[in-house]
């Protein structure tokens, strides 16, 4: 199974608890912004928790790659390398 969640919300809480639960589960996540402080902490402390395979993304790493474009198009970038990596997966897995 694969679960995608933005860490640092009540969501990713949920991620974490069925996460724990499943063999073979891999996790696709989402650091938010650094400057989201308690945001980031509680991601750090739910990316602690995770026990199965991740993948990590951090929304930081979109503005150090992407610093002159607009948000809006960075974000469908970031998106579109999620859909990508995710893609891999599966194709991965059914082979």
């Amino acid at each position: 199974m694969i679960l995608i969640a933005g860490l640092g919300s009540t969501g990713a809480d949920s991620l974490v608890y069925i996460a724990r639960r499943l063999t073979g589960a891999i996790a696709v996540v989402c650091m938010p912004f650094r400057v989201e402080k308690v945001r980031y902490k509680r991601a750090e402390e739910q990316l602690g928790k995770l026990s199965c395979e991740v993948i990590l993304k951090d929304l930081n790493e979109m503005l150090e790659t992407l610093p002159d474009v607009p948000i809006h198009l960075a974000f469908k970038t970031f998106n579109t390398e999620i859909a990508f990596e995710v893609l891999g997966i599966i194709r991965a897995l059914a082979k």
